[in-house]
């Protein structure tokens, strides 16, 4: 059949020649016959060479040249069988050396531990080979008969569970070729066809899939004789075959993004604007003007806050400071330093993976105890501290979302339960986090019991002078409260730290100031830990280190809270602010750049902040006449937050000045705001005219609305979050915080759940008003004067977002157009008839048009 017909001859190519290339490789390990790997992959080499896959195309040649220059000793033990592994000394069951690695050394070390540190690894790596075989020998000599091998012949009639599937598999597909003509007696030609769906092949498929073999043939052969012994004088280059098969290209669609159609509707506006303008002869009109009804440089598409790395703030800060005496960072504790309280916070602790060794949360409780407490007990410290989040206590927080992004991220098994976490409980190895700590609800279970136990278990391991401290990990009407045990005494609670706040990186403060001793030291990665107790007065007469990288960070990092006030007092570029708003000003800028309450700003990052704010500091926070208020200004119930937005607004503009900063003709934001702001008007009018020059000048240089300044509400609205964020954290050394109302200072409580108000409901009206007129409009072909047409009859004039034909109902500019309007109006018909432009693409090419145009 196969030299009758094409059909039949593809197959017959197929199983006696390709698959059994696949086939005898296969069999060539298990048997160890070196021959007939080295045939199997030469017969591979064409089929991997005519259907383009380069990489098995270049192992394979590469593999024969270095198998033609091995020594022979190596090559007459390679073809001795030595390529393989035989484990178990039976014929036909040689296993490749990777494979033999896998089912005997990996299967036995994997499990040995757990994320390793480096330490634990050069520890364990020179006895480790001796403990697996004693494991081996005590395994064989405690359970002999596990190491029995069976004698008995195989059944042929037994049939295991994966027989069954194999067989069930060769049955369908022999259904497949039955219902199939692929195995027809045939008389005549029929060509090449596709006998499961009758498809017939074109004479290029056919062409290619009959001669693939040849044509791979000839393409290997002059890979070897180009790339590897280099005959011709001319390297020949790799071109793709693209072979024509029955397979049919893989066509990729997915579902349009929210930001390309954002991007798609800000095009379409653009082009009737300049469609408009051309009809009339009017100016494209006003520019910064947005389409989108959320400010994208402080939120995403759907209205969740942007998030960025608070860390920079604090490599800023390095950066800056880093040749201060004192030295505000640094990599080891001061010398002459001593700590006498170390205050921990659990919730990083708990972040620490379980061993291998440990099987239950009593191993794990354990484990913590004698690596965060123990260690810090031994050093001499006289009050161990360790606090926890206390959640629940408020609705709806501002964390909220911080909290949604986060569970968003987490993956939590469809099977899993919440179940009470006792010392028995299993320890489930490999699935820590999925198990315990992406929810939120086995996390705070997680966090009552390694209270618990450290309560109940470190009497034994103090000194009569020393002390620990539990917060966070209490319920009921014990909830506030802390408690302690001093030395060899039974645990009780201390009112002195009773607290009412939520989460640990405020309540460390209050444990900084109660506490007796001075010289205090605390454990917590968390940047937001020391910009909370920067300003604080009460811990201003203690001296406070915080260890800002995490704890199973070999490299150190200290930030001495003292130091850096005093680098701040002595900083010249801040020498013209009152030095006692220092700190507090510094809080501010790490607050309104991004935290866990707040949004941060769109592709500007703290550094950015950070690097500008002290350039012009004076100008941004000075509080002078001509530039009122400052950044320290946040109170709530004075209304001085008022004066703090001016300032906000001073940040916010040098910032996006200076990075836009060659469309201005001056390089300095002070000498641009005295130059485009009237000084008849008030304070405020000043800024918003010169923020809204700032932000009609970078419209022309942006790609997209996540760059533009948000308006002067939505600033207003982020203003009010950021001073209500400074007063919770300002009263962070309290016993009771009173916070206000989450109402009116940023956040919406009137849903189901929080919400943040991004803009003004005034200020959205206007942007759907305005998307409105460029998107919708009358279809009229009569002129547009009668009640037919909606504009019309709306007592409207005809807008961009018309489409009419021969419309009497728009304003046409009278005077003579300027001679560039014929060339814009031939380019513009480009852009629109030609799509010169495609849906979603270069936006900032029709601005630049658009700039020019205007300016002329």
């Amino acid at each position: 059949m196969a030299m009758r017909d094409e059909t039949w001859r593809t197959w017959v190519q197929f199983v006696f020649t390709d698959a059994m290339a696949y086939v005898t490789l296969f069999l060539s390990i298990r048997s160890g016959d070196w021959e007939l790997r080295m045939a199997s992959m030469k017969m591979m080499a064409p089929i991997f060479t005519a259907f383009d896959h380069p990489t098995y195309q270049k192992l394979i040649s590469d593999h024969i040249t270095d198998v033609l220059h091995l020594p022979e000793a190596i090559l007459l033990m390679f073809q001795q069988g030595g390529f393989v592994v035989n484990i178990m000394g039976r014929p036909w069951h040689s296993v490749g050396i990777v494979e033999a690695h896998e089912m005997l050394i990996n299967k036995k070390c994997k499990m040995s531990f757990v994320k390793p540190s480096e330490d634990y690894i050069n520890r364990v790596a020179k006895f480790l080979t001796y403990r697996i075989n004693a494991l081996e020998s005590t395994t064989n000599q405690l359970f002999p008969e596990m190491n029995k091998k069976s004698t008995e012949p195989n059944d042929i009639l037994s049939v295991k569970p994966n027989d069954k599937k194999f067989e069930q598999n060769v049955r369908t597909q022999i259904i497949a070729v039955q219902k199939s003509s692929l195995l027809e007696v045939v008389e005549v030609n029929r060509g090449l066809f596709n006998p499961f769906t009758n498809v017939h092949a074109s004479l290029a498929q056919s062409s290619d899939l009959l001669n693939f073999r040849k044509i791979g043939q000839e393409e290997f052969l002059l890979t070897i004789s180009s790339f590897i012994l280099k005959e011709p004088s001319v390297k020949a280059p790799k071109r793709k075959r693209s072979l024509k098969t029955f397979s049919q290209k893989h066509v990729r669609t997915r579902k349009m993004s929210q930001l390309e159609r954002d991007k798609g509707l800000i095009l379409s506006t653009i082009k009737k604007k300049m469609q408009f303008s051309i009809k009339t002869g009017k100016p494209i009109g006003q520019p910064g003007e947005q389409i989108l009804e959320y400010p994208l440089s402080l939120c995403d598409n759907d209205g969740n806050p942007l998030k960025g790395q608070k860390s920079y703030f604090t490599k800023s800060l390095n950066t800056r400071y880093t040749d201060t005496n004192p030295p505000v960072i640094t990599t080891e504790l001061p010398h002459d330093w001593i700590p006498e309280c170390c205050i921990l916070e659990g919730m990083f602790m708990i972040n620490t993976t379980p061993l291998g060794c440990h099987t239950t949360m009593t191993d794990y409780a354990n484990f913590l105890f004698r690596r965060y407490v123990l260690p810090n007990l031994k050093k001499g410290m006289k009050e161990i501290h360790i606090i926890f989040d206390s959640p629940g206590r408020l609705k709806n927080t501002p964390k909220y979302f911080e909290q949604k992004r986060r569970d968003a991220n987490a993956k939590i098994s469809m099977t899993h339960r919440c179940d009470d976490i006792i010392g028995s409980t299993k320890v489930i190895q490999g699935k820590w986090r999925e198990s315990f700590l992406n929810c939120r609800e086995c996390k705070r279970k997680l966090a009552i019991f390694i209270g618990e136990f450290f309560l109940n278990n470190c009497s034994s391991y103090l000194q009569d002078h020393q002390a620990m401290y539990i917060a966070g990990t209490f319920e009921g009407d014990i909830r506030d409260t802390a408690w302690f045990v001093r030395g060899k005494s039974p645990k009780q609670p201390d009112p002195e730290y009773i607290c009412n706040a939520e989460e640990t990186d405020t309540r460390i403060w209050l444990h900084a100031k109660k506490t007796s001793h001075k010289n205090i030291l605390v454990m917590s990665p968390d940047t937001d830990v020391y910009n909370i107790g920067l300003p604080l007065a009460s811990v201003k007469n203690k001296l406070v280190v915080i260890q800002v990288n995490t704890y199973n960070s070999k490299e150190l990092k200290f930030v001495i809270l003292n130091n850096l006030v005093a680098a701040l007092s002595n900083d010249p570029d801040l020498a013209r602010i009152n030095p006692e708003l220092l700190p507090l000003v510094l809080q501010i800028i790490f607050i309104c750049t991004g935290c866990d309450y707040l949004s941060f700003f769109s592709q500007i990052g703290k550094a950015t902040f950070f690097r500008y704010f002290f350039q012009y500091a004076s100008f941004i926070t000075g509080g002078s006449e001509t530039h009122p208020g400052t950044l320290a200004d946040i109170g709530l119930e004075d209304g001085s937050y008022k004066c703090g937005y001016l300032a906000f607004i001073r940040l916010v503009g040098t910032t996006y000045f200076k990075k836009f900063a060659s469309g201005f003709e001056t390089n300095s934001p002070s000498t641009y705001f005295t130059t485009c702001v009237q000084q008849d008007t008030t304070p405020e009018q000043q800024h918003r005219d010169w923020l809204r020059s700032i932000r009609n000048t970078i419209w022309y240089r942006t790609k997209f609305e996540n760059e533009m300044v948000a308006s002067d509400e939505a600033l207003m609205f982020h203003w009010k979050r950021v001073c209500w964020v400074a007063n919770m954290w300002n009263q962070a050394d309290r016993n009771i915080m009173l916070l206000q109302p989450l109402t009116n200072w940023g956040w919406d409580t009137t849903k189901e759940n929080l919400s943040v108000v991004w803009d003004s409901e005034d200020y959205v009206k206007t942007i759907h008003e305005r998307v409105c007129a460029l998107t919708k409009g009358c279809k009229c072909v009569t002129g547009c004067t009668t009640k037919r047409c909606s504009c019309y009859r709306g007592s409207k004039r005809c807008s961009a977002g018309c489409e009419c034909k021969s419309c009497n109902n728009v304003h046409v500019n009278t005077c003579t157009p300027h001679p560039t309007i014929d060339r814009s109006s031939q380019l513009v018909d480009v852009i629109i008839e030609e799509e010169y432009v495609d849906q979603y693409g270069e936006i900032e090419d029709i601005m630049d048009f658009v700039f020019r145009e205007n300016s002329q």
